[in-house]
């Protein structure tokens, strides 16, 4: 079994989990002012890393609900267990689990699923990305009223500057709206649903594996000033790539 359908495995069975608990009363925790946890976070973690140790058991693994597996493996598997915690514990369909692999540091599996409706996004370094299986593709956008430009960042940690920079988008004609899950928004970006997405806050888990995966669309994905992104950035712009010069010179400041 390959690594990439290793990884789809375990996100359709994190997923099936996740389902069982959508839209049930459950117990939450606050890990910070604008981050919560729920026990189904850590049951989608636990069997992700049941399924990917299993089968390579000296490989790395990094995860966001406080789980790091570190030796001197040359594989690092970068596991989201729900990203967009907070819109499934208010019962909201927009959330999703993201599995990346990095091979000496750069980013060469993407894996994000969304349990909801069943969408599956997959991308190999140098091989394409799909969308259940069919090739996908950026585009420009015409085909909609506006460019729509997602952007995800926590209004506590709000400040002018990145105000004035969705303002500044705004007035050069940008539709600009707040989903939730940073990983399932860029994965849109590569489906040609969405043409921008601005983030602030962010972890390697929240973008390893969408990251790849637009950029396999033909998609563009780097800092706040333009330099390439990586599992250690924190502020990145995602596009479809014919806009992005046009975000950066809004945002790039904020």
């Amino acid at each position: 079994m390959s690594y990439k359908n290793v990884g789809i495995r375990a996100a359709k069975e994190a997923g099936q989990l996740i389902m069982k608990e959508f839209r049930k009363e459950k117990s939450y925790k606050s890990k910070s002012v604008d981050q919560n946890v729920t026990e189904v976070d850590f049951k989608s973690q636990k069997r992700i890393i049941s399924v990917i140790s299993k089968k390579y058991p000296d490989h790395d693994i990094i995860a966001e609900e406080k789980y790091h597996k570190k030796s001197k493996s040359k594989y690092e598997w970068i596991i989201d267990p729900i990203d967009g915690t907070d819109n499934y514990i208010y019962g909201l369909p927009h959330f999703c689990v993201s599995i990346a692999l990095a091979h000496e540091g750069g980013v060469i599996l993407g894996i994000v699923y969304n349990p909801v409706i069943k969408e599956l996004f997959t991308a190999e370094k140098g091989k394409g990305a799909y969308f259940n299986g069919k090739k996908i593709h950026v585009n420009k956008g015409k085909q909609y009223p506006q460019p729509l430009i997602l952007f995800d960042a926590s209004l506590h940690f709000m400040t002018d500057k990145k105000l004035k920079g969705l303002r500044a988008l705004a007035k050069k004609g940008f539709y600009i709206r707040t989903k939730g899950s940073c990983a399932l928004d860029m994965c849109y970006i590569a489906k040609g649903y969405v043409q921008g997405k601005v983030a602030y806050n962010i972890k390697a888990w929240d973008i390893a594996a969408a990251g790849l995966i637009i950029e396999e669309a033909g998609g563009k994905v780097t800092d706040h000033n333009g330099e390439p992104w990586s599992t250690k950035s924190t502020r990145i712009i995602a596009s479809n790539r014919f806009l992005h010069d046009t975000i950066i010179k809004s945002v790039s400041k904020s």
